[in-house]
């Protein structure tokens, strides 16, 4: 049985100059109280080149944006947004770690900022800093200890501690006073999908995407659901509207790669295997589709034997393993 792996993924889709994540938006933006001295020609270029860089991060060229926000910063070390700006693109570019330095400094200015809080616990989860992540949340908790991000957030570590039950129970309660709250759907609709209720996560899901039609996370979380129920139309409508957006992710790719091959559409099912490949090469499940397109629809054993030696080389170094992996390696070998 030929099984594509699909990823169902939890997207830092950034609007323009966005300043957080979703989850993390409501927060008041500190001020730094004693600016840098700098002349008023270093302010206007620095002004200047930052708009250059948001409506570059717009057009989804990151690394020029990089280098402009770098600029700014050079002519004014105190511009806030420039910072936060930074490190949301260093995040989007693999580079966690500058991007929590960055946010981490600022922290040290505004320690009680609720903002800044919110934002370096969401880089310390993605990192997996877990102990870390609570304990910055739990700040937030002793000002108000029911606030609905704080919950979302804690609901995201229960989840990738391995424990759904917890994720679950306070994603309820957190729709029970609020029902259309599109994060905490989605997030139950994930839940949903890691235990196979594809059911429940397709009701979950499509009531986020009611509340937030324009999330390219829900709408690739969407379409792994028809991916999975077989409906190949539907998944590749809804992929192909999330590869659509901005600087979209390579796991969007892979899965509307999927979802061209379930429909026999093989020119397209390498274009966007590629593409994945392009912006995620150190990503496994890229190389294992691409090894079974080559070995499977391509008939070339040549091509998919390398896919799935990088494949298999990359889940070494994760220290992951595939059992299912292995009957295609007897075929190819």
């Amino acid at each position: 049985m030929r099984l594509f792996r699909f990823a169902l993924i939890s997207l830092v889709i950034l609007g323009v100059g966005a300043m957080a994540f979703a989850c993390a938006t409501s927060g008041t933006r500190p001020r730094k109280g004693s600016p840098a001295v700098i002349t008023e020609e270093e302010a206007i270029s620095a002004s200047q080149i930052y708009n250059e860089a948001v409506r570059m991060e717009a057009e989804g060229k990151f690394d020029e944006a990089l280098n402009r926000y770098r600029k700014v910063l050079t002519l004014n070390p105190d511009f806030f947004e420039a910072k936060i700006n930074l490190a949301q693109i260093l995040l989007r570019l693999g580079q966690p770690d500058q991007a929590i330095i960055l946010v981490q400094d600022l922290k040290k200015e505004f320690p009680k900022s609720k903002y800044l809080l919110l934002f370096l616990s969401e880089l310390y989860r993605r990192k997996g800093y877990y102990p870390q992540a609570a304990g910055l949340l739990n700040q937030i908790l002793l000002q108000d200890p029911n606030d609905p991000e704080v919950k979302l957030l804690f609901s995201k570590i229960y989840r990738a501690l391995g424990r759904p039950e917890m994720a679950e129970y306070i994603l309820k309660r957190i729709l029970t006073v609020d029902s259309k709250n599109a994060e905490a759907n989605l997030e139950l609709g994930k839940i949903y999908l890691d235990r196979g209720d594809l059911f429940s996560a397709r009701s979950q899901l499509e009531e986020a995407n009611k509340a937030n039609p324009q999330s390219m996370e829900i709408i690739n979380n969407l379409g792994v659901v028809y991916l999975k129920t077989g409906n190949y139309k539907e998944a590749v409508q809804f992929l192909e509207k999330a590869s659509q957006g901005t600087g979209s992710e390579p796991e969007i790719h892979l899965n509307l790669g999927a979802a061209y091959l379930k429909i026999k559409e093989l020119d397209k099912a390498r274009k966007e295997f590629e593409r994945a490949k392009v912006k995620a090469g150190k990503v496994p499940e890229v190389w294992y589709n691409l090894a079974l397109l080559e070995f499977y629809y391509e008939k070339n054993p040549a091509a998919a034997k390398q896919s799935l030696k990088q494949y298999l080389s990359l889940l070494k170094k994760l220290g992951r393993r595939d059992a299912s992996s292995e009957n295609l390696y007897q075929e190819i070998h």
